[in-house]
């Protein structure tokens, strides 16, 4: 090569690394009066996270480490974290009325972070990763076949399957043997799904399959660089009307049984860990039901108004939800608003990603007394103590999660059928002497499971192993 090249080479490459240099203290500076963690002009806020991601299983949710990183630095309501080049540029929102203001006051959209996530195994037409008019048409096709009132023309169903997976712990019982309940649970959402979608009986295969896509995702999760996937490639795609109903398919049906099957083992692992809670459960059961199992089915199938006479369980749901809830809600603020006054602050929303830390909230003894407690009585009162914003496992507003009638009532006819016939006992899960994290102690009971782990939803780490045993009173 000759010299003249080379010195052509290298001042290009010197005033590449100097408009980064440029750049990179241009962007740096925007953070010296914001709140956040400790910030450096170099790094931004590479290191501090990466350091906190580091101190979780490969693979975790990234909710816990936010939380675990708001208390460790007591930051604010609202507060930045600047991943930038490497990743996005987050506004954290951990506070009932700060989150208000993007869900409830506006509507803003949804990031494309969302768009690029679901694009890889759903479709960038699920009605979760559009915008605008088309989320507006999906909203108004979807929504009404997902309302309470319809959901009750579903409960034959629910109770049908129901009914099914009862005989599937029972022969698990029977056998002795331990299973992985997660995965045996989720074939009772994944059926009425199918129903309730496709009015199909879905094969096992099909459920062996979308279960495969769950582990690919979760792999692809389990990487050693916290950011990858934030960094996926666009793919535009021709939106016409098959392929609509097809990533609207595919996307409910991952969605609707992801969400589900995991909230439903996590109550199973909170019950067994609490023995008092779930006696509660049981006489309240036993109060509503026939104690016998044919006649609870009977009761269910005539009398399905039964369902809503169950406010310990659904105070149960809801307290699970509240410590493991299913999902990060990402928005980005509209082009016509720069910033987001707040308690007579505005706050930048250029170029960040919003994020609704509803885990924090959860974990937060300002909105919640004793978060580090499962107590279901917290939701048991007409006057609940915690305000009225802070509770957001569905996310609330024009966006909150369509399936939340179906999902609820589910979980209500399952823990119905299961929760009085059977006992079970999590094995195979590293239960830790103390806790590791300030703002849970479960990890002492529910070992790995306790920190959530991220797929397309969040759920527990990996096979949930758990002996079950048929309960002598059982009928």
């Amino acid at each position: 090569m000759s010299i003249d090249k080379l010195w052509l080479l290298a001042a290009g490459s010197i005033t590449a690394v100097a408009y980064f240099a440029v750049r990179l203290v241009h962007h740096r500076l925007k953070y010296r009066d914001l709140p956040c963690p400790p910030h450096s002009m170099l790094w931004g806020h590479l290191k501090v996270f990466g350091k906190y991601v580091k101190s979780f299983p490969q693979g975790a949710y990234i909710q816990p480490t936010i939380t675990q990183l708001k208390i460790d630095y007591n930051l604010p309501d609202i507060f930045y974290l600047d991943l930038w080049p490497l990743g996005p540029q987050f506004m954290i929102l951990a506070a009932p009325e700060a989150c208000a203001i993007p869900t409830t006051e506006n509507t803003f959209d949804q990031h494309d972070v969302v768009t690029d996530f679901f694009n890889r195994g759903v479709g960038t037409g699920f009605i979760e990763a559009t915008n605008g008019a088309l989320w507006k048409h999906l909203h108004r096709t979807l929504a009404p076949g997902l309302t309470p009132s319809i959901v009750k023309g579903y409960y034959p169903t629910i109770v049908e399957e129901a009914v099914a997976i009862r005989r599937r712990f029972w022969g698990i019982a029977k056998s002795g043997e331990v299973a992985d309940i997660r995965h045996e649970l989720g074939h009772f959402p994944f059926n009425v799904m199918g129903k309730v979608l496709l009015d199909e009986t879905l094969s096992v295969q099909i459920y062996e399959d979308i279960c495969a896509a769950f582990d690919a995702q979760t792999a692809v999760n389990r990487t050693d660089n916290p950011f990858t996937k934030w960094r996926l490639g666009k793919d535009v795609r021709r939106q016409d009307l098959m392929q609509l109903m097809l990533d609207n398919a595919k996307g409910l049906l991952l969605a609707g049984f992801g969400t589900t099957a995991d909230t439903s083992t996590y109550i199973l692992m909170l019950l067994s860990a609490f023995p008092e809670a779930l006696q509660k459960l049981r006489e309240e059961h036993d109060r509503v039901f026939d104690k016998d199992h044919d006649k609870t089915v009977q009761m269910l199938q005539e009398q399905p108004g039964l369902i809503r006479s169950l406010p310990y369980t659904t105070a149960v749901i809801n307290e699970t939800l509240r410590m493991f809830n299913a999902g990060l809600s990402i928005r980005v603020g509209p082009s016509t608003m720069p910033t987001m006054e707040y308690k007579g602050r505005s706050y930048p929303l250029k170029d960040q990603v919003v994020a609704i830390s509803q885990h924090a909230m959860h974990c937060d003894s300002k909105y919640f007394d004793e978060p580090k407690l499962f107590k279901p009585d917290r939701f048991m009162s007409e006057e609940p103590s915690f305000p009225r914003n802070a509770y957001r496992p569905f996310e609330k507003g024009l966006r909150s999660c369509l399936g939340q009638p179906l999902a609820m009532d589910e979980m209500k006819i399952m823990l119905v059928m299961v929760a009085r016939s059977f006992d079970f006992e999590l094995r195979d899960h590293n239960p830790s002497d103390k806790p590791k994290y300030s703002f849970t102690d479960l990890d002492t009971k529910l070992g790995d499971h306790a920190i959530q782990h991220w797929a397309y939803t969040a759920g527990p780490a990996g096979k949930v192993m758990m002996k079950v045993t048929e309960r002598s009173t059982a009928n």
